[in-house]
């Protein structure tokens, strides 16, 4: 019998317990049975090499399983025991580490053992070595990791498109780029393509449909796409065909998705940057630069030509830059550029200078550049920008001459400007005015409305108040005015006159009032002194009104005293000696009536004298010449009269009432004190001012020497309230000129 048949012979030989113990000690996997205690009732050849070989025990039937596992592992495997008990198979997983270092990983399937009835009587645990199923596993794993990273960090997702059923599936990668979850997403075409902007549908069908026609299996294409939150980004998609039917059509696609929005808006905010570089170099008037102090080589920008007129030779512009220079700027800027190139801690270079343009004129430019330097502080690299300041320069210098004008008129004006921001509550005054103006060198003192305010005289704040308060509810540019008194330094006051805008917003709210001010003190004082001159003047003009009175009375007393009295007297007298003595009735009588007729004429003069000349009645000219008629009733002096014709419609009623009374004035003057012989009267008119002259040949007298009377004071108070000028040309022995002049209109 051979070796084959022996064997046969044994198997065939053995009970089903030995039949039963023979397959499962040839299994690789370690089997166990447990009972209802957690005793082990049975196990395997490879259950027992496990346990010697991770626990260093021996296991055999009899023993508790849970004093085989560590004390941190009872606890766990009691409670997994207790639930398989009732029913419930559960899976596990093992990781032990041998002692060269290698990991070895065993599933653990735990599953209820059923007697013939049915119940359950024990455990059955099944422990596999997955070792190598858990390398491929963390393989295949760290593949997908790598490909998901790799997704995720070029911002790509993928997508498999299955064209016959249009199923799409999407990886973790792109759900995720679009902030979807994994259930956010349908496995289907119409997901993409409801998802689609508006505007590139109708592109991606046709491309699609290009695609799909073409012998090319790749594509790629640009279009935006809706994700989660409703926004659209930017992708770029990328795709290859895989595989076409009997009939040519496309079985599958796969692809991936590149989130390209934040290029697209690079590339977006490039181009505006770009375009808006070129506008702004073109408005402000620049001619951008690049030059590599190394190689030499350089580039000019085409707004040269349009500022300067040159075209441009980029190889050899800095070989001939400094040629165009003016000469009185050539040594000096071009000694300062490289200078500032040599100089390895330089940064920036910048300066003024004039430029030739191509119609031989100079422009003034300014050239600034920033330097590009290796560590050692070489320059690699300059780059600037040449811009045309002419404009600008003629400007300043318009400017300067303007401020310097303003600067000037607000000296001599010796005004305080300033400017007051309602909104902050600030206000801004030049410190010159706040010094010769308000008399302090204190600028904080008045920076806002309450301190200002502070410094004004306590019995004007009510009234500054108001007018300002009246101003800001008013219109847009109101302007107005107000004085008040300031408290200096040396705590007096000086009187203010302000002046001011208000300057409103589009709503007629208030935001600013402008000014300027003005310390009025002196002129207040002025003022008060004028005043006070007045009032003198008034009380001298009524003391000369009651002593012409009083003179007038007097000299009425007099003549009826003198004259009047004593020719009634006579007569009296004469008409009592005619009651006594009949034969001189009739003498006397007659003497009695011629005295009587010398008294009323004596009364008609006297009278004549004391009455309003009739002016509007006679006129200025018949006026004067009627009161010379009764004057040349005396044979004693001689008048003669010059009055210009037109004098007549020129004076008004109250200049032809001084006019006469001061020529009647200066005639009794001279009647009574002159001993003249003769008298000259002019009245003449010369741009828009009236002349009066009065001349006699008397006796004259010393100015300084002679105390005016009430015909003099008369004169000189008549003159000023017609706002004229009076003087008199006198010396003893040769007579008296008066001479008064006042404006007419």
């Amino acid at each position: 019998m051979d070796h084959q048949s022996t064997i046969n012979n044994t198997v065939s030989q053995l009970s089903k317990e030995e039949a039963l113990d023979l397959i499962l000690n040839n299994i690789e996997d370690a089997y166990t049975l447990v009972d209802k205690d957690f005793k082990i009732i049975a196990l395997n050849k490879a259950a027992i090499e496990g346990i010697r070989l991770h626990y260093n025990k021996e296991g055999s039937p009899g023993i508790f399983v849970l004093d085989i596992v560590p004390p941190d592992r009872q606890a766990f495997l009691k409670t997994l025991f207790s639930e398989v008990l009732k029913g419930t198979s559960h899976k596990t997983e093992t990781e032990f580490i041998l002692q060269d270092g290698r990991k070895i990983y065993y599933e653990n399937l735990f599953v209820p053992a059923f007697d013939g009835a049915g119940l359950i009587v024990g455990i059955v645990t099944r422990t596999a070595n997955i070792t190598e199923k858990k390398k491929t596993e963390t393989k295949v794993q760290e593949s997908e990791e790598r490909l998901r990273f790799a997704l995720e960090a070029t911002n790509q997702g993928a997508w498999d498109w299955n064209m016959q059923t249009d199923e799409v599936v999407y990886s973790s990668s792109y759900k995720k780029m679009y902030g979807f979850t994994d259930d956010d997403l349908k496995n289907h075409f119409s997901e993409w393509h409801s998802r689609l902007h508006p505007d590139d549908r109708k592109k991606m069908q046709s491309a699609i449909t290009d695609h799909t026609q073409s012998t090319d299996s790749y594509y790629e294409s640009t279009y935006r796409l809706q994700i989660k939150n409703g926004s659209y980004r930017w992708i770029m998609a990328r795709g290859k065909l895989i595989g076409k039917d009997s009939e040519g059509r496309p079985l599958r696609m796969i692809g991936t998705h590149t989130d390209i929005t934040e290029i697209k808006d690079a590339q977006e905010k490039l181009n505006t940057a770009a375009e808006r570089f070129a506008y702004a170099a073109k408005a402000t008037g620049q001619a951008l630069w690049e030059w590599n102090p190394v190689t030499g080589e350089a580039y000019i920008s085409k707004s040269f030509t349009e500022m300067f007129g040159w075209e441009t030779d980029d190889d050899h512009y800095f070989e001939q830059w400094h040629y165009y220079i003016h000469p009185g700027d050539q040594k000096t800027t071009v000694k300062g550029y490289y200078d500032t190139i040599d100089n390895p801690k330089a940064k920036t270079w910048e300066a003024e200078y004039r430029f030739q343009k191509a119609d031989g004129t100079y422009a003034i430019v300014c050239d600034t550049a920033y330097i590009l330097r290796d560590e050692a502080g070489k320059a690699m690299k300059v780059i600037g920008a040449t811009q045309d300041i002419t404009a600008r320069k003629n400007i300043e210098q318009e400017l300067h001459k303007s401020n310097e004008r303003y600067d000037n008129m607000v000296k001599a004006t010796n005004e305080l400007l300033w400017e007051w921001d309602i909104k902050t509550n600030q206000i801004y005054r030049f410190v010159e005015g706040v010094q010769s103006v308000y008399g302090t060198e204190d600028i904080a003192s008045v920076d806002t409305q309450e301190k200002w305010m502070q410094r004004i005289h306590p019995d004007d704040r009510q009234y500054v108040n108001t007018i300002l308060g009246e101003v800001l509810k008013g219109y847009h540019q109101q302007i107005f005015e107000i004085e008040y008194r300031f408290c200096r330094d040396d705590n007096s006051y000086a009187f203010i006159h302000g002046r001011g805008i208000l300057l409103t917003d589009e709503e007629g709210k208030p935001v600013r009032m402008i000014g300027a001010e003005q310390d009025v003190s002196k002129r207040k004082r002025l003022e008060n002194e004028l005043l006070e001159k007045e009032l003198e003047n008034k009380k001298a003009i009524n003391q000369a009104t009651v002593d012409s009175q009083e003179q007038e009375r007097g000299e009425i007393g007099k003549e009826l005293h003198d004259n009047v009295n004593q020719v009634l007297t006579t007569t009296k007298l004469y008409l009592e000696l005619a009651l006594a003595n009949e034969d001189l009735v009739k003498e006397l009588i007659k003497k009695s009536s011629k005295n009587i007729t010398t008294v009323i004429n004596e009364i008609r003069q006297l009278s004549r004298s004391l009455m309003d000349p009739s002016l509007g009645d006679l006129g200025i000219v018949d006026s004067i010449n009627d009161l010379i008629e009764n004057i040349k009733l005396s044979p004693k002096i001689h008048i003669s009269i010059e009055i210009a014709e037109e004098i007549e419609n020129l004076l008004n009623k109250t200049h032809k009432l001084t006019v006469f009374r001061i020529i009647q004035e200066s005639l009794n003057n001279i009647i009574k004190h002159a001993a003249a012989k003769f008298v000259t009267i002019q009245i003449s008119h010369q741009n828009g001012m009236a002349e009066l002259i009065v001349a006699d040949d008397g006796k004259g007298f010393f100015q300084d020497s002679i105390k005016k009377g009430a015909g003099l004071k008369n004169i000189t108070n008549r003159v000023y309230l017609i706002n004229g000028t009076f003087s008199i040309d006198t010396t003893p022995g040769k007579g008296c000129r008066i001479k008064i002049s006042f404006p007419i209109k």
